[in-house]
Order: C-alpha cells, then structure tokens, then sequence
C-alpha cells in the first residue's frame, strides 16, 4: 500500500529560528515512523534541498531596498498570496497527501492556502508558535510592555500604535492582511484543530475568544535518547535563541553587568546591533558567539552555569539537564519553575535583577540536584520525550481518518 503523505508547511525551510526546529522535527518524526513528508514553504538561498522545491513561492524578505511596485506586489502577497495558492494546488494535484500540518504561514505564504487545502478536502492542522491568532503584531507587546488593545476586536489599534516596527505602512498593511483574514474565516474556518505548544497561548487565545475545542495543547519535544546527566561546568551564564525585543536580553545584559558575570549569548536577529552596543556601554562581560546549532549548540549549554530558557532552547535544556533560572516575559510568561528545577520568579526592575545574583550562584553549587530535578520534570510531563507525543491520543479523537472537524495529530505509523 502506497505510504501516506504528510504536507508540512512553513514559511522557512531552513533552520531559522524556534519555529522552524519544531517543523523540521515534526518531519524528522513523521518520516521516521513511516509517512512520506512533502514540504511546502518559500524559497530561500539558505533552505535545505527538497525534491517538492520547484512548488515553492517567490522568496519575500523584508528590509531590502526594492522600488515601489515591488513593494506594492509583496504588500498583496502577505494579505492574500494568490501564487501560493496556484502553486500549492499543483502540488495538491500531484502529491495527494493525507493531511496537512502547518506551522507559520503568515506574511509569506498567506493563510490563503487554507482555502486552497479545504477545497481539496484535505485535513489542516497547525501548531501555533506565537499570538497572531489574536494579537495582529503577534507579539501582546508594546513598548516592552504587555498590551492587549486589540482584544475585543479593536485591531485598529495596530496601526494607531504603529505596533509593526514603529511604521504606519507596515502596520496598515497588517491591519488589512487581519480585517481580510477575519472576514473570510482563514484561521476559524479552514483550519480544523490548533495545536497549541505552550499552555498560557491556548488559555490566553481562549480569553480572545477561540473555541477551546478546536485547540489542543501538545508541548514540543527533543530527542532524549543519548541524554546524560554530566556536569563539567565552565565559568559563564548563556543565551541561546533569537535576538528580538521580547526575550528581554536587554535586561539580562544589564543584569549581568551588575553582577561581574560572564554571559554568552548565541544566536542572531533583529536586535543584535542594539545589544552589542548596550554590552559594550555598560562594560559588560558579553560574548556574542552567532548562531550555532547541534553539538556546539550542546556543548555552549551543557558548559554554561544557568540560563533563561526561551522557547526550544528551554527544551534543550532540559536535554543537557542543566539546572534552569525562568523569567517571566515576554512570551515565557507562562514557565514557573520551584527551587529544585531552578530558581524562577517574576520580573524585576533591573536593579533587583542585579542583586540577585547571589541566589543564582547558589543555585549552580547545587547544579547536580537541579540537572536531575529537570530531567525528573521531563521525564513526568510530556514536555521533552518524543515518544511521548507518539504515543499522544488527542481529546475528542476517534478511531476514524483524520478528515473532518475532529481533526488532529494522530501519528500512528501507516500501514506499508
């Protein structure tokens, strides 16, 4: 019998970021238990190789200099993506797969292609990665502080703030691309089950008025199989993820500096400059080592003495079972951690921050107890084994196909 197919979607085909380390695991898993994976996503010069290549879209990457019609094209492409759905309905034609599982599609590829899966009676799910369900700039953040203006329906307030980089164009066209959205029921309608990784999205998306039926947490994962608890612990603190204003970096730089602690911090983004600078203002002992991945990702953080855990990097953590400091921001308003899995609390002004650093020592004396605190954590929450989610039937799933509005992520391998 001709294997099943699995139509993986993301903006991004290569390794970018959070997002795009769960979508290629998410295919790594798939594929090992027996699916046939068919990727749609955009091009790009960094995208790994794929055969399915020659159905992605026309790369779109903001922040180039490109004249006004180009602009003018893009702008279009991120509210309704016509050429997405073109394409993807040839690749539809051609793959048949059995469901689809998207990830992040918005700005790029367009949720316009949900109309295009529906059409063909093929099955969507999506894994939410951030807010953009609700909060049109993605990010319930405005100044470096919590906002929810758009609750309600009041996504106005995306273009009265500016929210998308401080532009009034930008952040017009995002209240447009969300007015259409919205009208047309691309993310309500056509999809038929979220998949929410982190709980405090799935009950904040469900304050702002999403069916909790339709929503189902399943945490992301890491491979612990070659896991081992070791400590050989060097003399700095570290960050690994992307550098953007929510993960709160400018307050850990300042912190640091308080302390006389070393920091190093791997990874790139948009607020990279900014924080180079800062470090370099404060005298701050900071290290910017860009991005890094596998075995030297593994060794920055199985070396370090604590980090914040943010996203993926949170999980890997767990894998390297170094003990773990959580912060409340940002999108990690939700990790709590006690004093056996590491020392968590809420935010502080960045003076207090400072002074905490005695208790962070403390805690990395301790670190042989926090390592197996965290593994322990793992082991009893479905938060970092793999087979775990394998093995994960999703409420309301019946023994049926995966078409239909009780649609989920069943992960059974198919018959061969």
């Amino acid at each position: 019998m001709t294997r099943k197919r699995l139509l993986a979607i993301n903006n991004y085909f290569y390794r970018r970021g959070g997002a795009e380390a769960v979508f290629f695991d998410h295919m790594s898993m798939f594929g090992e238990i027996g699916w046939d994976i068919v990727p749609f996503a955009m091009q790009h010069d960094l995208n790994e190789p794929s055969p399915w290549s020659d159905y992605f879209v026309s790369e779109i990457e903001y922040g180039r200099r490109t004249g006004l019609l180009r602009k003018a094209v893009q702008a279009a492409s991120v509210i309704y993506s016509l050429e997405a759905q073109r394409n993807l309905g040839r690749l539809i034609e051609r793959a048949r797969p059995a469901v689809a599982h998207a990830h992040n599609v918005y700005h790029h590829l367009s949720p316009a292609i949900f109309s295009t899966l529906k059409a063909a009676g093929i099955p969507v799910v999506m894994t939410v990665h951030d807010l953009k369900l609700a909060c049109p700039s993605y990010k319930m953040l405005r100044d470096g502080k919590v906002c929810e203006d758009c609750r309600g329906g009041r996504v106005y307030n995306v273009l009265r703030h500016r929210c998308v980089k401080g532009s009034a164009p930008l952040s017009a066209v995002v209240l447009a691309e969300t007015l259409l959205h919205r009208l047309l029921g691309l993310y309500r309608d056509k999809v038929d089950r979220l998949v929410v990784p982190s709980r405090f999205y799935l009950e904040k998306l469900a304050e702002w008025g999403w069916p909790r039926e339709n929503m189902v947490h399943i945490a992301n994962f890491v491979d612990v199989t070659n896991l081992s608890v070791h400590r050989q612990e060097s003399d700095y603190f570290a960050f690994a993820g992307r550098l953007a204003p929510e993960k709160g970096l400018t307050t850990l730089i300042r912190a640091v500096a308080l302390s006389k602690q070393r920091l190093v911090i791997a990874g790139t983004g948009p607020e990279e400059q900014a924080l180079r600078g800062l470090a370099a203002e404060l005298g701050a002992d900071v290290s910017f080592a860009g991005y890094l991945s596998g075995e030297r990702l593994h060794r920055l953080i199985g070396e370090s003495r604590t980090r914040p855990p943010v996203g993926m990097v949170r999980k890997r953590s767990h894998k390297r079972a170094r003990n773990l400091r959580a912060r409340a921001t940002g999108d990690r308003r939700s990790d709590r951690w006690n004093s056996r899995n590491g020392e968590g609390g809420r935010n502080r002004p960045v003076g207090r921050s400072g002074e905490r650093r005695r208790p962070c020592q403390s805690a990395t004396r301790n670190g042989g107890t926090l390592a197996r605190g965290t593994r322990a954590h793992g082991d009893r929450w479905p938060i970092v084994g793999r087979d775990r989610i394998l093995r994960r039937r999703l409420p309301g799933e019946d023994t049926r196909s995966l078409r239909g509005n009780r649609c989920c992520l069943r992960v059974e391998p198919p018959s061969v």
